[in-house]
């Protein structure tokens, strides 16, 4: 390559004065110096748009089944009956519940219209981790606040959205519990058996995990479709292993026949499981066999706070027994228009505000959100049917 002359005389002036070049003393290495600024410490922000509410109701999204074991909705209502014949709030609040199977497709159309149509200013759900990572896209290209009363995985809210809150223990925190009760043991004889769902892939990667912390793997890992048959199949195999304790999960119904036929075939000695249990002391008292559950909080029935709620819902929904989702749910529109109340009169100021109702108690226990809007709520084990 060939340079002109004076091409060539600038850059050896640059050179030249380089050479002289002294980095400032607060550069030095191995000075300590306070950072500006430290990524991820800091409560999660948003600078955007403000999304007004308007109208004569505040609308909020329930994103779940209308009806079943993984419905959303009556606690959600009860708890928004409450609120309105209280007229704790300037406008009514109206629950629009929309659902449809196959929440990326589907599902995901219901949650635009919730959030462009209906006019939301917030969201709860959905029903389980998978569909709310579906909610969480559409929160967050319509600046909507979306509080997760069912999700468990941790990733919802490691990755830092603002708009997110996830409300029950992750499942790290659960599996950590479990670990904690003294069920395994270096030479417990353990394996697990799960569904291929996304939800209970995640809590057995977090199991996983924490078994490390014991150095216990396990004799086998079986991870089958959510069928009966399939289940069935995974059992059979497992016998060939005289397991000490399985860890399992299944959607309640199939939990249920995991039970029974492990209760018929002696399987096991013990069953691990968490959450989905959504009564894990009745489960264990009619079951015959011994179950530790990791609970997302204590179900106190000795509380008149939660006496109350069980005998309003029961009520609300003909005698039947609220679960944990249903108490999440409640808690999610008390929380909401607690916010409201304070002033959180549009989709970001009811997000900040929600972030700055650190303390609220609710059903579930003191509600503490950390850096990425996750609830450090602390699990509780169920052994045997007791707390």
């Amino acid at each position: 390559m060939k340079f002109s002359i004076n091409r060539r005389r600038a850059l050896t002036a640059l050179i030249s004065g380089m050479g002289g070049f002294v980095l400032p003393s607060r550069f030095a290495f191995g000075d300590q110096q306070t950072p500006y600024k430290r990524m991820f410490d800091d409560p999660l922000q948003f600078t955007g748009p403000d999304g007004s509410a308007s109208g004569d109701q505040y609308c909020i999204g329930v994103f779940s089944p209308e009806s079943g074991e993984r419905s959303l909705l009556a606690g959600a209502q009860l708890a928004a009956d409450e609120i309105n014949q209280a007229k704790m709030l300037d406008k009514p609040l109206r629950l629009i519940q929309r659902w449809a199977d196959g929440p990326w497709g589907a599902g995901s159309q219901q949650l635009i219209k919730m959030a462009y149509e209906d006019d939301v200013i917030a969201i709860i759900g959905g029903p389980d981790s998978a569909s709310t990572h579906v909610a969480q896209q559409i929160a967050l290209k319509a600046h909507l606040p979306l509080l997760a009363p069912a999700a468990t995985d941790a990733t919802l809210t490691e990755i830092r959205v603002p708009w997110i809150f996830r409300m029950p223990p992750s499942d790290d925190a659960m599996s950590a519990a479990l670990m904690q009760s003294g069920c395994i043991k270096n030479n417990t004889r353990m394996g697990m058996i799960y569904a291929d769902l996304h939800d209970a892939r995640m809590a057995a990667t977090a199991f996983r995990k924490a078994l490390q912390t014991q150095n216990a793997p396990p004799l086998f890992d079986f991870i089958v479709p959510d069928e009966i048959g399939a289940m069935e199949t995974a059992m059979q195999r497992a016998a060939q292993f005289s397991p000490d304790v399985i860890w399992v999960w299944f959607h309640q119904a199939h939990f249920k026949k995991f039970i029974k036929n492990a209760k018929r075939t002696n399987l096991c000695k013990r069953i691990l499981t968490q959450w989905k249990t959504d009564d894990p002391v009745s489960i264990n008292k009619s079951s015959g066999i011994s179950i530790t559950s990791a609970a997302p909080f204590w179900w106190d029935t000795g509380s008149i706070k939660i006496q109350k709620f069980t005998k309003k819902y029961s009520k609300f929904m003909n005698g039947s027994k609220p679960s944990y989702r249903d108490a999440f749910s409640y808690d999610a529109i008390k929380m909401i228009a607690e916010t409201i109340k304070r002033g959180g009169n549009s989709r970001k100021q009811l997000r900040d505000a929600i972030v700055g109702l650190n303390g609220f108690e609710g059903l579930a226990g003191r509600y503490e959100w950390d850096n990425g809007n996750g609830n450090l709520l602390q699990p509780v084990v169920v052994r045997s049917g007791v707390y």
